[in-house]
């Protein structure tokens, strides 16, 4: 990757969106962590036990059955519905667990039966009155936890019971991006088949095909354009692959850092564009480059008639293949797109990355570029 080629809103946008892959798997792991700790409550302890009679007994003997269980503040009733375990749970419900107690993130036992797939401890803790659209801190839903957790007939019963398909969360998140960030087939379809907004946008002005891309769900991509919106339908159930988030950024744009031939060719086959520009100034076609994806760039670079090959800022698809180490990429730009090969960029030529890189056959094959050029002269 050579950064002296990323304008400063480039680089930042790379980073922001390897960061926001990587703390959606580390929040993950700590909610699958934070409920399995040991814990010094006997009443907590004898329900993760799922030990019916031992929680009956405690309860007999005036066990508090709200009691925190742990630094995170859960519930004997919250380790009940994450595993699933009716009976206790049931029984601690008849003995007035609070439904609505929230743990240190603001989730509440039907959050966590909803996130585990615990179908039979989510209708249970409804009828006791559960709030089926209460929110965590960060503004999310029980519907977006089920479809994290690809748990469909968790969707199903709480979308039949009234939660909104494209509830958002504080981040402009619906459960349709929830379940595009795991590549979650199963929970995608169902949603767009109910009638989600494949459309929507999150703050960032994202949508869920965008975000799936920046996070490399192949799987979430090919079902989001595979998804054939029935006849008549809503503009918002109809996907719009021209849509740009606020960097300007299409989805083209942010799949092209995947590499993959296959999905840049559904997208223009869908009407996508080849050469829209973004708020930096960079055209589609500089991003793979600069990634250093050749597949890609090569197969735009042959599949788009109209592109732009030289930046604003004088920095042209030349330097940059050179630097690369792109020879066929190179021979194509100077040959078919008829580059200038002596163009300037900070007072250097493709030949000059060349030599710097160390593209023995790039500088080559410029080399002989140069001497004919020298030879029909003179």
């Amino acid at each position: 990757m050579k950064i002296f080629f990323y304008t400063k809103s480039q680089f930042s946008r790379l980073f922001v969106v390897n960061i926001a892959g990587l703390m959606s798997t580390i929040s993950f792991f700590f909610i699958l962590s934070m409920h399995s700790l040991s814990f010094t409550n006997p009443l907590c302890e004898a329900v993760r036990s799922n030990d019916f009679v031992k929680v009956e007994r405690l309860i007999g003997d005036d066990a508090d059955v709200n009691a925190r269980c742990a630094q995170y503040q859960t519930t004997p009733l919250m380790i009940a519905s994450l595993h699933g375990f009716y009976e206790c749970g049931h029984l601690l419900l008849e003995n007035s667990a609070n439904t609505c107690i929230k743990d240190i993130s603001g989730q509440t036992a039907l959050f966590l039966a909803a996130l585990y797939g615990q179908i039979e401890m989510l209708e249970l803790l409804s009828k006791h009155n559960a709030e089926l659209d209460h929110r965590d801190n960060k503004g999310n839903n029980a519907l977006m936890k089920a479809a994290w957790g690809n748990h469909v007939d968790c969707m199903e019963y709480l979308y039949r019971n009234g939660s909104n398909l494209d509830s958002r969360n504080a981040a402009g998140e619906t459960p349709l991006f929830w379940a595009s960030k795991r590549g979650n087939v199963e929970a995608i379809n169902w949603l767009l088949q109910k009638g989600a907004n494949i459309n929507a946008q999150d703050k960032s002005g994202k949508s869920a095909l965008m975000l799936s891309a920046a996070l490399g769900k192949k799987e979430s991509i090919i079902t989001l354009l595979s998804f054939k919106s029935p006849k008549g339908s809503k503009p918002s159930n109809v996907l719009d692959v021209q849509q740009r988030d606020t960097m300007g950024l299409t989805a083209l744009q942010y799949i092209t850092a995947l590499n993959d031939i296959q999905i840049a060719e559904m997208l223009l086959q869908m009407g996508a564009e080849c050469n829209p520009n973004t708020q930096s100034g960079s055209p589609l076609i500089f991003w793979p480059f600069i990634m250093g994806k050749e597949d890609i760039s090569m197969y735009l670079l042959s599949h788009c008639n109209e592109v732009d090959l030289i930046r604003s800022d004088g920095c042209s698809l030349l330097h940059i293949a050179a630097a690369n180490g792109w020879a066929e990429v190179v021979e194509y730009l100077i040959v078919t797109k008829k580059i200038n090969p002596f163009l300037k960029f900070n007072g250097r030529t493709a030949l000059d990355f060349a030599k710097e890189n160390g593209h023995t056959s790039v500088k080559d094959f410029l080399n002989g570029l140069i001497t004919n050029s020298t030879n029909t002269t003179n």
